[in-house]
């Protein structure tokens, strides 16, 4: 678990967003082979990204860090009553990049459609759904200090700075199965 003390809440600047009407999209799962339905809904003030399994109980699960459960060939969320939603990584990023705050996902299977395999695809989907901006401000986080995490040769490490950046580096061409 990340020790909260690596970061400060700053000055609440932007409103909170969701998307102005609900709307669907279907598509395989690259890891189950299966056909999934994605409904994506208004959802209220501060309740975040909330996936919920139209297949299991419907127990929502947080999309936030904290619930993330495995990150092996994709990112997989979960919550205490042990329902899980994977293949996320994709909608999520489309969720930040439009500014969108709060959301419901209903999803009739194990994982997000993979689409075309990035999140193109959602953000164009997203787009057609709209934005409606919400009475509450987003609270903002400033990293305190530098915080890495490392496993065998793989790292990754983020670090206070006055803006915004995000550098990667990877070995392509090389074997990179765990």
């Amino acid at each position: 678990m990340v020790d909260q003390n690596f970061f400060i809440p700053l000055q609440t600047v932007p409103l909170q967003k969701t998307v102005a009407r609900s709307g669907s999209c279907q598509g395989v799962g690259v890891h189950s082979g299966q056909m999934v339905t994605v409904q994506v809904c208004p959802g209220p003030e501060n309740s975040g990204i909330v996936f919920v399994r139209q297949d299991q109980d419907p127990f929502p699960i947080q999309g936030q860090w904290d619930t993330v459960v495995d990150t092996r060939f994709s990112t997989t969320l979960g919550n205490t009553q042990g329902n899980r939603i994977a293949t996320v990584e994709h909608l999520m990023a489309a969720f930040w990049a439009s500014g969108i705050h709060n959301a419901r996902v209903e999803v009739d299977g194990p994982e997000i459609p993979i689409l075309d395999g990035s999140s193109s695809p959602w953000m164009a989907f997203l787009q057609t759904l709209g934005s409606l901006t919400q009475r509450r401000f987003s609270p903002v986080l400033k990293v305190n200090k530098t915080l890495r995490v490392e496993e065998g040769d793989s790292w990754v490490q983020i670090s206070p700075a006055d803006t915004f950046s995000i550098h990667v580096t990877l070995p392509l061409g090389q074997n990179m199965a765990p």
